[in-house]
């Protein structure tokens, strides 16, 4: 079985973390995996690579607008 790499990209709240058991419990097949900060994920994005990449920016889109640039930039298949 190919287990799908999933980063979420959690940076205002908790609500990912939350989510997170109940996704990992009903998909045995992602590997998910939760950074906290931008340039965290984009660190573990020059390291890994995902098939998914979920941003949570709460009300922040400026930000959330640059780092889904940047994420096409280093993982454009993801």
């Amino acid at each position: 079985m190919n287990t799908r790499q999933i980063l979420f990209t959690e940076t205002d709240g908790e609500a990912l973390q939350r989510l997170l058991p109940e996704l990992a419990a009903a998909h045995d097949d992602w590997e998910i995996v939760l950074a906290g900060t931008a340039s965290a994920a984009l660190e573990l994005l020059s390291q890994r690579d995902f098939a998914t990449v979920i941003a949570s920016f709460g009300a922040d889109r400026e930000n959330c607008e640059h780092f889904l640039q940047a994420v096409q930039q280093r993982a454009p298949a993801a």
